[in-house]
């Protein structure tokens, strides 16, 4: 224990260690309690929770006892083994997410350290990553963002320290095959970054280097095995369904009225991230102003690198039809970055002599004072996003078997009442409800309440029975 605590006092000082530890402390807070998200975060742990169950191994996805094939498999064995240590439940969903949120708050640290050889400036950029409230609320939550975030990162990293050290290229391919493992093309923007840096650095070398190319090598030889196992099993379906329907009709349609223009992301980055949003949009011009401005090759190449990473992701999600404000979330350690450098190039200019005194209370400030707003926000704590819909799905499964047939009627978020209930669901429309109900059959019902709805169908059905109710859902059975 004296040697680790050594070898990390090396690497960081006390305040750096602490800043780790509140931030762990931020993410980590209640990551069990509340109620899933709808629709990925329960989306995912019911695909999980029913590999475990199922007993129709790993390879082979379902979602509400049908083949699942709309994402890669990584995250989703990752979720999976959780349930096999934890059991299945809120924080076995959302560790994960949480694990590579820090991870990417610790990894900022040795990238910025890399780029702008300085403590203080990696300690910034950690902090300043904190500050992004979209990115730390997405920590939070068992979706696949921040851990392809992670992943982008990681690779970035080793990309960067093997411009000098060339083996650690090889690692590059293989972040962007393991990221590709957690959300597909999403992938593409690692290699993109660094094509576009080679690009405009001048250091085009890079991209034939032996190792680099090894590297991507070995990072598709991780993505096939998955691939050709469902395209051999289920063939034309595996295509149809996730390639072209979840990939080329994302990337080209409007998929469940996921829209918005060009400018939808500088939107959600200045809404979900204030001050901080603001700040980053003076900052990246700023750079961009000083990387070719910049005499020296070694300031300018960093800020080439920066540069490269918020281009392409915003140019990508923004040429992207469908629209989620999760697809934006790889930006932010490069926001943190711009941010960190432009404060940094200001201070040199500055005449005062407590500049970087004024600055680091102005980034304290900046930083704390919404994130005690965040803190303070019931949701935020609690991680309650369908509270009633849970309780209601539970007493599904605490009144019914397998075996029995479960409706909904006009609820929407249906892999919350799936994962909470453990039972197959239908969904019915208000043109055949009635004749649904009106059988022998025996059935269990959750729908959304309507005035006058379900005393109608009292009258005209015999036999219906109340099982729970709550202000927007009422859950009966015959």
């Amino acid at each position: 224990m004296k040697i680790v605590q050594t070898r990390l006092s090396q690497k960081f000082d006390n305040i750096t260690l602490g800043l780790f530890l509140l931030s762990g402390l931020y993410i980590f807070y209640n990551l069990g309690g509340g109620s899933l998200y709808a629709w990925d975060e329960a989306w995912y742990g019911e695909v999980a929770r029913e590999m475990v169950s199922g007993g129709k191994g790993w390879f082979t996805f379902y979602y509400n006892y049908q083949p699942f094939f709309d994402k890669p498999p990584l995250y989703i064995w990752l979720i999976a083994i959780a349930y096999k240590i934890l059991g299945v439940n809120e924080f076995a969903v959302r560790i994960w997410s949480a694990i590579f949120g820090f991870g990417s708050i610790v990894l900022i640290y040795f990238l910025a350290e890399k780029l702008f050889p300085s403590k203080q400036t990696a300690f910034y950029s950690s902090l300043v990553l904190v500050g992004f409230h979209h990115f730390v609320q997405q920590s939070r939550m068992g979706m696949m963002d921040v851990p392809l975030t992670f992943f982008i990162l990681l690779g970035i990293t080793f990309f960067w320290i093997g411009r000098t050290k060339d083996r650690y290229l090889l690692f590059v391919g293989i972040s962007a095959g393991l990221a590709f493992m957690i959300k597909s093309v999403a992938a593409f923007q690692l290699p993109a970054i660094i094509v576009l840096y080679a690009l405009i650095s001048g250091e085009l070398k890079n991209l034939i280097n032996p190792k680099l190319l090894y590297g991507f090598f070995i990072g598709i030889l991780i993505c096939l095995p998955w691939h050709l196992y469902q395209y051999g099993k289920y063939g034309h379906l595996f295509i149809n369904e996730y390639f072209l329907k979840h990939v080329v009709k994302r990337t080209f349609e409007t998929l469940d009225e996921h829209q918005g223009n060009v400018f939808y992301y500088f939107k959600i980055i200045f809404s979900k991230n204030n001050p901080l949003g603001l700040v980053s949009f003076l900052a990246v011009p700023y750079i961009i102003f000083s990387a070719w401005s910049e005499k020296d090759r070694s300031r300018r190449s960093p800020l080439f690198l920066v540069i490269s990473a918020i281009t392409v992701t915003l140019s990508l999600f923004s040429l992207v039809k469908t629209k989620l404000p999760g697809y934006i979330i790889p930006v932010y350690p490069f926001l943190s970055l711009s941010i960190v450098a432009a404060a940094g190039r200001i201070i040199e200019r500055a005449p005062y002599k407590n500049s970087r005194l004024i600055a680091a209370a102005l980034t304290i400030i900046l930083i704390t004072i919404p994130s005690a707003g965040v803190i303070f926000d019931r949701k935020y704590r609690s991680l309650d996003y369908n509270r009633e819909l849970k309780d209601l799905s539970v007493t599904v499964k605490d009144n019914s078997s397998a075996s029995d047939t479960f409706f909904l009627y006009r609820v929407k978020k249906v892999p919350v009442a799936i994962f909470y209930s453990e039972r197959e669901i239908s969904t019915v429309e208000q043109e055949n409800i009635l004749s649904i109900i009106s059988s022998d059959r025996p059935f269990i019902c959750l729908m959304i309440k309507e005035d006058g709805f379900f005393s109608e169908l009292k009258n005209k059905i015999n036999g219906l029975t109340v099982l729970g109710e709550t202000d927007k859902y009422i859950l009966y059975r015959k």
